[in-house]
């Protein structure tokens, strides 16, 4: 269901529509026309702007301000980048409610900076402000925007806890913000968990300092940009189309409510239902990547975003297929690492041998309508000790001897470090991830590159920034864990 014929639909039965909650079917209609003729606030690419345009004007403006309140002012800095996260929060204020590697990762994140933008808006930006984005690409920029990176006296966008690279203006590696692993998936789940590690989590560790970390990454002006463009990629892959929706017919993601301050520092609180369209229910839209174009996609959208190939057709449609299957009761095991593991510079291997039930369970995936509906890498135990120094592509079954190229079908992800490091206030809620491996699995096997005994799973350090060599920055070091590697059926 299209997210417009949803907005409808719920009018005509449950009355599921707009912010201000449950309505009745007049009056729910009634809002629907009040919203389109509304004002529709457009956020823009920030590499499309310069230091004096009036968005970069009133952010500054905003973030001056809000650092001369309290943390006890709900509108303030820290307030605002406490409800993420926090290290010693004031009593009894909104903190360390972010949600990752779970559920509601994307539509927490649009209720956040939605509230977020509201309060630059009103109390201190203009009537007209909406906030950029990021709008990294692997073939693109993607280097942190210039007036980001200024030290100079009052410039409150500059954070000199980021890395000197990234601050110098020094390009983000491609893989670390291509998002096309991500976008070729066609179920909402899968979409989320390789969104969530690929550009999102890697784009966190590549910025370093503050960014780093759950506790802190809220304080970095550049983190509400970020997610601005993580919210935008939810759309671009809604509006690909190829049965891509959201999971309005999951009750727990569209009710559970979550608590923030809006503009007037007041506590409000949205659920999933509330959010599904962002022009008539939040009022702003994107403009495309290519500046002054207002519209998400192009015709060329995917090679402006990606320089993954797209997958073929077949693949596409089967992928599709299992997506649409509900879920097995129970994850089935199919293969598991013996014992941790410890990344450094250098590549590291593990080979899974597959189970007997595995094997079968792999076999009936795509014959059997009650067989599963996908193959999931998890990721137990993930720590790093102290800040990131590296990243990690994640492959399957890459042959021995062969590159590994992330533009390839052997590609799965970026490990996700964000929040890994041990010194983070989240430790005590780390949640395994989840790395979506059946896109991977019909790519290989179409190929004939799946093997049916084992799988291999291979973690390749790479640098944060272009020219960044890992092996030299790390040397005999291995400050990443693994605790445990598992492949599941779901």
């Amino acid at each position: 269901m299209r997210r417009r014929d949803f907005l409808f639909a719920a009018v005509g039965s449950a009355g599921l529509l707009g912010a201000s909650g449950l309505l009745d079917r007049a009056s729910a209609y009634a809002s629907i026309l009040a919203e389109a003729s509304a004002h529709v606030y457009t956020r823009r690419n920030v590499y499309c702007l310069t230091a004096t345009s009036p968005e970069i004007m009133a952010y500054k403006k905003a973030i001056g301000l809000m650092r001369a309140l309290p943390a006890t002012n709900a509108v303030s800095w820290l307030a605002q980048a406490n409800i993420h996260g926090a290290f010693g929060p004031p009593a009894r204020m909104i903190a360390n409610a972010c949600q990752h590697n779970q559920t509601f990762f994307l539509s927490w994140h649009r209720m956040y900076v939605y509230f977020f933008e509201r309060i630059v808006r009103k109390q201190f930006g203009t009537s007209s402000f909406a906030l950029p984005y990021w709008g990294y690409a692997p073939a693109g920029r993607r280097d942190l925007p210039p007036m980001f990176r200024t030290p100079t006296a009052g410039n409150a966008l500059y954070d000199g806890t980021r890395s000197a690279a990234i601050n110098a203006g020094t390009p983000i590696t491609a893989s670390l913000v291509d998002s096309g692993a991500a976008l070729a998936q066609t179920s909402f789940w899968n979409f989320t968990n390789t969104l969530n590690g690929t550009p999102h989590g890697a784009v966190h560790i590549a910025c370093g300092g503050n960014m780093t970390q759950f506790a802190t990454a809220g304080q970095d002006p550049i983190f509400w940009l970020h997610h601005c463009n993580i919210d935008r990629l939810w759309e671009v892959w809604l509006d690909s189309g190829g049965g891509r929706v959201d999971p309005t017919g999951d009750n727990t993601w569209m009710t559970t409510s979550f608590d923030f301050y809006d503009e007037n520092g007041a506590t409000v609180s949205l659920t999933g239902a509330q959010v599904v369209d962002i022009a008539c229910q939040l009022r702003y839209q994107y403009e495309n990547s290519l500046c002054g174009r207002r519209v998400v996609l192009d015709p060329d959208w995917w090679k402006h975003l990606t320089s993954l190939r797209l997958p073929a057709a077949a693949v596409t449609a089967k992928l599709d297929t299992l997506g649409r299957r509900p879920a097995l009761p129970d994850s089935v095991l199919v293969a598991q690492s013996l014992a941790a593991l410890r990344l450094g510079g250098k590549p590291v291997e593990t080979t899974l041998p597959i189970t007997d039930e595995g094997k079968a369970r792999i076999a009936a995936l795509e014959r059997d309508p009650q067989g599963g509906a996908r193959i999931d890498l998890v990721l137990d135990g993930v720590t790093v000790d102290g800040t990131p120094a590296a990243a990690y592509e994640i492959y399957i079954d890459l042959p021995a001897g062969a590159a590994a190229d992330y533009r390839g079908p052997h590609f799965v992800g970026i490990l996700n470090l964000f929040g890994a490091s041990t010194r983070d206030a989240h430790q005590d809620k780390r949640e395994a991830q989840i790395v979506p491996l059946t896109l991977a699995f019909l790519q290989l096997r179409a190929a004939r590159l799946w093997s049916e005994d084992s799988v291999r799973v291979t973690f390749v350090p790479r640098g944060l920034t272009e020219g960044a060599d890992p092996a030299k920055r790390l040397g005999a070091a291995t400050p990443v864990t693994i605790g445990r590697v598992t492949v599941v059926v779901r």
